[in-house]
C-alpha cells in the first residue's frame, strides 16, 4: 500500500506585495509559485497589500479598528525608541488562525511584524527568515553602507531619522543585541539572496552557521530581447544611444542617482536618457542635476510587460546603487538583453561580470562610469555580445530552480523536526 503524502501548509509573510519593491515582490512571487506545487497549501500574509487582493492573500491589519490600534502601537513604539518592537500584529495573526501552518517564511518585516513576535512564534513552529535587507542583523537600518557598528554593537546610529527607524531615541544597541541573541539561539533558519548578503550577515555575529543562499529568479519569458528599433517606434522613444536609469525612489541616497547624473554630464558623446521611477521633487539638488540632459521621465511603471519593453529598448542600464542584496532590476534588464554599467557594490558583481556581460566601476567612481559608457557607445558590436551573454547568464535564475530550492529547504526542516532534531 502506498504511503499517503501529506499536504504541507506554508505561510509566507511580508510587508506588502510587489507594489512595495523587490523584497515584497519576491515574497509574492514565491507564494504564487508555492500554490502551483503539488501537496502544498500556501497563503501570502501581508501588512499593506496596496490596491490588489488575490485569493491566496491574507491581510494582517484588516479592519479599521485594528488598523487604528496597530498604528497607535507603532507610533508609540517609535516614540520610545523601539520601532517595530511593541506592536500587536501577532494578536491579529493568532485570531485569524495563524498557528495552523506547518512552516512560516518571513521576508521583509519592517513595519509589519515585531522581532519579539517572530521569536515567540519560532519557539513553537519552524520559521524561515529571508534577510531581504540588513535590518534583521542591525539595530534597525536597512543598509549600513559605510557604517560597521553592526559588526560589534549598534549605537549612535547615523540613520535614526530614516525608514524604518524614524525615531529620536537611540535604542539601536538594545535592538541589535536582542536580534543577535535570537539568531545565535538558532530559533529560525536564515536565507539570503546572495553571497554578499551572507557575508554581511556573518559579520554581524548573529549567526553560528552561514545563511543558505537562494538567489531570486527572473522571468526570462517576460523579460526578453526585442528588435530595439521596432520597440522604440512602438513606445515612442527617440533614436540614438539610449541610457536607462531606474529606481523606485530617485532621491534615496543608497541608489546613488547623483553619481549616474554626474557621469552623464561628463560624457563627450550625446545620449538620450529615460528614467523609470518617482522623479525627484522640484527645486531639490537632485532635480537640478537633470538640467542639461536630454531626458524623458516615464514615472513609476507597475505593469510588468511594459517595464520589460522599456528594459529591452535601452542600450545600457546605468545602475549606481551603493548596496544591494540581489537587485531584481539589474537581473531583469540583463534578461532583456540590455547590459548594465554599474558600481561593483553589494551583490551586483554576482550578476554582472566585467567586460563579459556588462561593465563594473568601483563604487562611487564617476570616472569609471564615464569610461564604461564611452566604451559601450564606441563598441556597439561588443555591446550586442554583452547583451547576449547577459541573457544567457540570467537563464540560470529560473522560477523552477527558485521553487525547488525552497521546497527542498522546507522539507529538510520539517523532516528534521519530525525526527526530533529540531525542538
Amino acid at each position: 500500500m502506498s504511503e499517503t503524502v501529506r499536504t504541507i501548509r506554508i505561510a509566507v509573510i511580508s510587508r506588502s506585495t510587489a507594489v512595495s519593491g523587490g523584497a515584497s515582490h519576491m515574497a509574492e512571487e514565491l507564494a504564487k509559485l508555492l500554490i502551483t506545487a503539488p501537496n502544498v497549501e500556501a497563503h501570502h500574509w501581508v501588512g499593506y497589500p496596496g490596491n490588489e487582493y488575490k485569493s491566496h492573500m491574507r491581510m494582517l491589519f484588516n479592519g479599521h479598528r485594528f488598523q487604528r490600534f496597530h498604528a497607535w502601537c507603532r507610533n508609540f513604539s517609535m516614540r520610545v525608541g523601539l520601532p517595530d518592537f511593541l506592536t500587536p500584529e501577532l494578536l491579529a495573526f493568532l485570531r485569524k488562525g495563524g498557528l495552523h501552518y506547518d512552516l512560516y517564511h518571513f521576508h521583509d518585516i519592517s513595519r509589519t511584524f515585531s522581532p519579539m513576535a517572530l521569536k515567540w512564534l519560532s519557539k513553537r513552529k519552524p520559521v524561515v527568515w529571508t534577510l531581504r535587507d540588513c535590518s534583521p542583523y542591525t539595530g534597525g537600518c536597512l543598509f549600513p553602507i559605510d557604517c560597521t557598528a553592526f559588526h560589534s554593537r549598534c549605537g549612535n546610529c547615523p540613520k535614526l531619522s530614516e525608514f524604518p527607524l524614524q525615531t529620536t531615541i537611540d535604542r539601536t544597541g538594545f535592538m541589535h543585541d536582542y536580534k543577535k541573541k535570537m539568531g545565535r539561539q538558532q530559533l529560525f533558519v536564515p536565507t539570503v539572496a546572495s553571497e554578499w548578503a551572507a557575508d554581511q550577515a556573518m559579520k554581524s555575529g548573529m549567526f553560528i552557521h552561514r545563511p543558505r543562499v537562494i538567489r531570486n529568479f527572473v522571468d526570462c519569458a517576460l523579460f526578453r530581447p526585442f528588435d530595439k528599433k521596432a520597440l522604440r517606434n512602438l513606445l515612442g522613444l527617440p533614436d540614438g544611444f539610449l541610457v536607462l536609469i531606474s529606481s523606485p525612489h530617485m532621491e534615496e541616497e543608497r541608489k546613488g542617482i547623483r553619481y549616474a547624473l554626474a557621469a552623464l554630464h561628463q560624457l563627450s558623446r550625446q545620449v538620450k536618457v529615460i528614467t523609470i521611477g518617482r522623479t525627484p521633487r522640484p527645486h531639490t539638488d537632485l532635480f537640478s542635476l537633470f538640467s542639461g540632459l536630454d531626458v524623458l521621465h516615464l514615472g513609476y511603471i507597475r505593469e510588468a510587460r511594459l517595464l520589460a519593453q522599456y528594459y529591452a529598448a535601452a542600450d545600457v542600464f546605468l545602475f549606481t546603487s551603493l548596496a544591494e542584496t540581489f537587485c531584481n532590476a539589474v537581473a531583469e534588464s540583463m534578461a532583456a538583453g540590455t547590459p548594465a554599467v554599474a558600481f561593483d557594490a553589494g551583490a551586483i558583481p554576482e550578476l554582472v561580470e566585467h567586460q563579459v556581460n556588462g561593465w563594473l566601476a568601483q563604487s562611487r567612481n564617476v570616472g569609471g562610469l564615464v569610461e564604461g559608457l564611452h566604451y559601450c557607445i564606441d563598441h556597439q558590436d561588443t555591446l550586442i555580445k554583452w547583451g547576449s551573454e547577459a541573457r544567457k547568464a540570467m537563464k540560470a535564475y529560473s522560477p523552477d530552480r527558485f521553487l525547488v530550492s525552497h521546497l527542498n529547504l522546507y522539507n529538510e526542516i520539517l523532516e528534521a523536526r519530525i525526527r526530533g532534531f529540531i525542538t
